[in-house]
């Protein structure tokens, strides 16, 4: 391809911005965003410019469908990147780009996050943004978006004095509202008003939620470009009652009781082989077939992912870390991407954008144009079931199944160490083999 689909974006941005000198819009310093996924239409900018003027800080706020998160404006020189912050993760996004629209003369805002395939567009006026944030591997999928410069809560409640403290481990029982519920573990901790921590599942971890508690209610949240979970709910004796919003499309009933002995199924229970030889025939990132042939007699991790997957994502970089940290291994990690994209060209597209930006060492090969379980799990004849991105298949030197290990604790969780220390074990033991 003569293009990246980032080049292409960029050049459709600058047609139509021109670009302006630092700081002349873009303050440095903390915003406070918000994904409003109640998407029936807000007032008009001009018009939320004058209720900002007139009652200060106090925004437009639907507690209950507003999904904020917190972000830092920085510059490098004279070029400008945000941070992300998500409890005591900061994400750095550096393809941030200001610019004046010729035809409007509204200062615009892009921000690109490239690993996960989406933006955020906004005009900017008066220490506001306004805009919304567009997932482009999923049909339509956009969210209004605004923010605001200088607001440093990120759930702007009255200050209540907190009735419990939520610390500890809660045992969860998600969709409650839906014909299938699913157990899961709440990790938290409090300090005063703020509260932090994620959910663990089987299928993976809800990764850093940030959040607030008044009086007996709480409430957290997290946006990393590509997650846009809301969650919210009531203390009612020792039972926790919660709403759990992802995006526009799906909300999730749940319940819980804190159990500091809740458990869930063991990840390498989950998927099974099939007995299967291990064969496959993929598309590498630059449209060449790579079979398992080409991979030589090493120890093999393959990792059954998505570019889309904040899991993987977290999967990836211990990969990667580990990699680095072991040179000296005959280990060869391969991803198996299964993507948003039904076109192949673009499914590719991101593949290639992903490895660059992470700068991995190691091939992603196409192995689906879909994320739907069913048919995944059709190119993938050596395990029964997918049943959660990311997966990790670890064959022997024979390319015989040894360990399968489904979803991912990422480091937002408490069990993150006890996958290192495990992945290790398993890879040296294989080494001796």
């Amino acid at each position: 391809m003569k293009y990246t689909l980032g080049l292409i974006l960029f050049s459709c941005f600058l047609g139509c911005i021109r670009p302006k000198a630092p700081y002349a819009s873009l303050a440095p310093g903390i915003w406070r965003g918000v994904l409003h996924l109640n998407t029936e239409p807000k007032l008009p900018l001009k018009d939320e410019i004058e209720r900002y003027e007139k009652d200060g800080t106090r925004p437009i706020y639907e507690i209950e469908n507003d999904l904020p998160f917190m972000f830092e404006v920085k510059y490098e020189q004279e070029t400008p990147y945000i941070e992300i912050i998500n409890g005591t993760e900061r994400i750095k996004v550096d393809e941030v780009y200001v610019g004046r629209n010729r035809s409007t003369a509204d200062d615009t805002v892009y921000i690109n996050f490239s690993v996960y395939d989406s933006h955020i567009r906004a005009i900017l006026r008066e220490g506001i943004l306004q805009g919304e944030w567009v997932v482009r591997n999923k049909p339509n999928y956009r969210i209004p978006f605004s923010a605001h410069f200088g607001q440093k809560d990120r759930f702007q409640l009255l200050p209540t004095p907190q009735t419990n403290d939520l610390s500890g481990i809660w045992d969860c029982t998600f969709d409650l509202n839906l014909e299938t519920p699913f157990k899961a573990i709440a990790e938290w901790s409090q300090d005063g008003n703020h509260l932090t921590g994620t959910f663990r599942t089987e299928t993976g971890d809800y990764r850093y939620l940030d959040g607030t508690v008044s009086g007996d209610k709480f409430f957290l949240s997290c946006f990393d470009g590509s997650h846009a979970f809301l969650f919210f709910g009531k203390q009612s004796g020792d039972t926790l009652l919660g709403t759990f919003k992802s995006g526009i499309h799906y909300t999730s009933v749940w319940k819980a009781f804190k159990n500091p002995d809740a458990t869930l199924a063991a990840a390498t229970s989950l998927t099974k082989s099939t007995g299967t030889p291990v064969n496959f025939a993929f598309l590498d990132q630059n449209a060449k077939t790579k079979t398992i042939t080409d991979y030589h007699s090493k120890i093999k991790v393959l990792q059954i992912m998505g570019t889309w997957c904040p899991n993987c994502y977290d999967e990836t970089r211990f990969l990667k870390t580990y990699l680095a940290a072991h040179p000296a291994l005959d280990v060869q990690v391969i991803g198996l991407a299964c993507e948003r994209y039904n076109d192949t060209a673009q499914s590719l597209q991101a593949i290639a954008n992903y490895r660059t930006k992470m700068n991995l060492p190691y091939d992603v090969l196409l192995a689906a144009t879909t994320t739907k379980t069913a048919e995944t799990s059709k190119h993938l004849p050596f395990i029964d079931n997918v049943i959660s991105y990311p997966t990790m298949v670890i064959l022997d030197k024979n390319n015989r199944v040894h360990t399968i290990h489904t979803g991912f604790d990422g480091p937002a969780t408490s069990k993150y160490k006890e996958f290192e220390i495990e992945f290790d074990r398993v890879i040296q033991n294989l080494l001796k083999q």
